[in-house]
């Protein structure tokens, strides 16, 4: 069992052994098919012996020295460039003037492995074809050919390393200071390493993959990993890097979403580092969505904040070590801070983008404006930036309930000073944004204080006027309500006579409720009055079987009567209106219509028959309960529910209406409204 396991082990061995040196024949002799790359491919370490025997059977037996030496040959980019048998110098120029950074790697990996670089193998093979004179930057290259590489270091093993170095091909290449850090990962992922993507990384290896023409990783980064990770937290980060790369495609990616999710960003720290004409295409996106009039203005003067504060920390050289460390680990450096000018300052805050500016940043932004861009703040007319700040800050509460008792704090801090617990004093403390007003210079002082009194006075008096409204709503609905229970006494009492003087029922029902209207004295109950039919403007508004219900009621000071009613709309369709006429006119407007419904208007019942609520015979309409809509005078919102109040029983009498079913509805007209 021992023999047969060994020699099966002997046999396997001799397989592999052959098929390697076919491989590695072929290899040095430049007659390399595919199968052999595979096998080439395969091999982490390969033995020296194996490499020797290799190199006679195509030399014709030269270098059999080597047969004796121990190791191994491992392909490392990272290793020493003699030991590691490197064939082609990568040299990397960033633009920063330091000179190239030479990486020595292997044409096996980069000009025929499974992660080949397009951009490589077109430049060695250039190289080739131009007798070795020129590389990627058109400079002399020290070496003809990969062949000739590789007989002269196996020829001349004992040279120095300094003339294998100046034997190897050579392939130059330009990219931008922030690609250029991520060329080790890129070379660990040709070397056969899975790649580790992260935020910090992908717009780089990106920009790398496409550069040095490696599809598959380019496909990798673009259609797996960014669309994945690109959202509203990482979109800045994105952009800029886009940015330096000059990959205008993801940049333009990264800005429509952070355009339209900036409503939802409320760290300022995220955006700190964008610089100002990142800044400017942000806020000039089609897709910008800051949340409302105010939000773009905080959303600007959020960055402003964090970008001064991220300004005085690098002056200073108070760097967190905690956020140092975690850039070192990604290779990251710090963005440098650019200035930002009148000219980005100025579109930064146009009234086109900017028309509004919210109360509570507005002392920030004339500040600002006045410390840093005098020019910018002395401009005259209503779309001006001071302007826009004058008007937030006079034309809202703001103004009245914080920034004039600040203001009086103030005048009364200045008699009192010897008194540190003072209210001046907390008030400053709980409303820091108003210290700005105390930096603010004297004449833009006076310019706001005349500004913040005139807008005093007119919401005082627009205040006052809505507290006069809302006295007057008040009165109308307790005058309508009078109304309206005085009308249900004489409608109950009504009934009781007629009930008591015929047995049979043969009136419709009598009582309608509206909840939710928007004008207030419309809610309620309304009555069935079958004298309405004499009125000769009223019985031309429906047909002349429609049913009529009123409602007396006080609107805007005046005594009124709400009709409800069912007109004709075609030959099998009815639809309900709600109206209003003055008592002094006979003028009557339409305030809200119902949906229509299918059936005519001849009888409030069902079944249209007199005493037989539950007859489905569908030749009647009934009242529909929502879906109320406005029309002509009417006020939003429209009727929420409009319902019988009472209905007749099976033997068709009706029940009558109970001061306990009538407090019920009140309580709900009152909670509606």
């Amino acid at each position: 069992m021992t023999t047969n396991s060994s020699t099966s082990s002997s046999s396997t061995l001799g397989e592999t052994t052959e098929e390697m040196r076919k491989a590695f024949s072929n290899f040095f002799s430049e007659s390399l098919s595919c199968s052999d790359l595979s096998a080439v491919q395969q091999i982490k370490r390969m033995p020296r012996h194996l490499a020797d025997s290799c190199r006679e059977g195509s030399n014709g037996g030269g270098g059999g020295g080597h047969g004796d030496m121990e190791g191994a040959v491992t392909l490392d980019w990272r290793g020493d460039p003699f030991t590691s048998m490197s064939d082609l110098t990568l040299v990397i120029y960033d633009g920063t003037g330091s000179g190239g950074a030479a990486y020595h790697v292997h044409t096996l990996l980069l000009v025929y492995g499974g992660r080949k670089s397009g951009f490589v193998v077109e430049q060695v093979r250039n190289a080739s074809g131009s007798g070795g004179k020129k590389t990627a930057r058109g400079t002399t290259a020290k070496s003809s050919s990969l062949s000739n590489n590789i007989n002269n270091n196996n020829n001349h093993s004992n040279h120095s390393r300094q003339e294998h170095n100046d034997k190897e091909a050579k392939v130059e290449i330009y990219v931008p200071p922030l690609a250029a850090r991520h060329i080790p990962a890129l070379l660990d992922y040709i070397y056969g390493a899975s790649p580790q993507l992260s935020t910090s990384n992908a717009p780089s290896l990106r920009y790398l993959a496409n550069r040095f023409d490696i599809r598959e990783l380019h496909s990798e980064i673009s259609l797996k990993f960014i669309p994945r990770d690109l959202e509203l937290h990482t979109a800045p980060q994105y952009c800029m890097a886009a940015d330096d790369l000059k990959d205008f495609e993801l940049r333009d990616r990264a800005l429509n979403i952070l355009a339209e999710r900036l409503d939802k960003l409320n760290n300022g720290n995220l955006l700190r580092e964008m610089s100002p004409r990142l800044m400017r295409s942000l806020v000039q996106c089609e897709r910008l969505n800051a949340g409302g009039n105010w939000g773009l203005s905080e959303k600007v003067a959020m960055w402003l904040r964090s970008r001064d504060e991220l300004l005085s920390v690098r002056k200073t050289g108070q760097f967190d070590s905690h956020i140092a460390n975690i850039n070192n680990k990604n290779n990251v450096q710090n963005t440098p801070i650019l200035p930002l000018t009148d000219e980005d300052f100025y579109w930064l805050t146009h009234v086109q983008k900017m028309p509004e500016i919210s109360p509570y940043e507005a002392l920030f932004y004339l500040n600002y404006g006045s410390i840093n861009f005098p020019q910018v703040m002395n401009e005259v007319g209503s779309g001006s930036l001071k302007s826009r700040c004058f008007a937030a800050i006079s034309g809202s509460a703001w103004c009245m309930d914080k920034f004039l008792p600040h203001l009086e704090d103030l005048g009364q801090k200045q008699q009192y000073d010897h008194h540190p617990s003072h209210h001046p004093q907390k008030q400053k403390e709980n409303n820091p944004s108003l210290e700005l007003y105390e930096c603010l210079p004297l004449d833009i002082k006076v310019q706001l204080l005349e500004s913040s009194l005139v807008g005093a006075k007119k919401l005082m008096m627009e205040r006052e006027q809505h507290g006069r409204g809302k006295d007057d709503t008040n009165r109308d609905m307790q005058l309508s309500e009078e109304l309206m229970f005085k009308k249900l006494k004489e409608a109950s009492l009504n009934s009781s006579l007629t009930s008591s003087s015929s047995s049979s029922s043969s009136s419709p029902p009598m009582k309608v409720v509206v909840l939710g209207c928007g004008i207030p004295s419309a809610n309620g109950i309304y009555i069935y009055n079958p004298s309405s039919k004499q009125d000769a403007n009223i019985a031309n508004i429906g047909a002349a079987t429609a049913v009529i219900y009123e409602k007396e009621a006080v609107w805007n000071q005046q005594r009124v009567t709400f009709l409800l009613y069912s007109t004709a709309a075609g030959q099998y369709y009815t639809q309900y209106k709600l109206s209003m006429k003055r008592s002094e006119s006979n003028q009557i407007l339409i305030l809200y219509n119902s949906p229509t419904v299918m059936g005519t208007s001849s009888s409030p019942f069902l079944g249209g028959r007199q005493g037989n609520w539950n007859h489905h015979d569908g030749s009647s309409a009934t009242i529909p309960e929502k879906g109320w809509a406005v029309e002509g005078e009417g006020v939003h919102p429209p009727p929420q529910f409009v319902g019988k109040l009472e209905q007749p029983t099976v033997d068709g009498s009706r029940k009558s209406g109970s001061e306990a079913s009538i407090r019920h509805h009140r309580d709900s007209l009152k909670r509606s409204v």
